[in-house]
């Protein structure tokens, strides 16, 4: 059985798609779930990114590494928690899902070797000098780049596509 529909249909399905059948809502739905998940992401690029300038100063000590680490934990658990919060939230877009799902599980591994590597209960820093404290953490932030990149890659295809959903392209 083969069914025919007007261009207008289709574009009605299409927009429908997600249980959305007005575009403000799917606006607004997808603004509240996109809109914490990319300031939170922001927020912890930025932190990394600070981490890895100020640690090339001179006036940075080992103490000042395990701050950063106390800190970012806290910041990452966070992160973890708004991930799982706002994943089931996502509709549409499964690759959008599977990279948030890869971008809180590489947050997760960071968050755990760091916690290992200085926290109330362990301190296995505490053996090691400024120097190498500070590489094992480069080491962990080396190993997320990648998805970093995807991560932000994806917010911009996501940000392109309800654009062209939402009719503005």
């Amino acid at each position: 059985m083969k069914i025919k529909i007007t261009e207008s249909q289709l574009r009605k399905i299409i927009n429908e798609a997600g249980g959305y059948d007005d575009e403000y809502m799917m606006g607004q739905h997808a603004q509240s779930v996109q809109g914490p998940l990319l300031h939170s992401f922001s927020e912890t690029v930025e932190i990394l990114y600070s981490f890895i300038a100020f640690s090339k100063s001179e006036d940075f000590t080992k103490q000042n590494a395990l701050n950063f680490i106390s800190n970012f934990t806290s910041k990452a658990d966070e992160d973890i928690k708004l991930i799982k919060d706002l994943l089931p939230e996502i509709y549409l877009d499964n690759d959008f899902v599977e990279m948030v799902k890869k971008y809180g599980y590489s947050l997760k591994k960071l968050n755990n070797y760091l916690k290992l590597l200085y926290s109330n209960n362990s301190t296995l820093s505490f053996d090691m000098t400024k120097d190498e404290v500070i590489n094992a953490i480069y080491e962990q932030i080396v190993m997320m780049e990648e998805c970093i990149e995807e991560m932000s890659t994806m917010f911009g295809v996501v940000h392109s596509r309800y654009r062209s959903r939402l009719g503005f392209e």
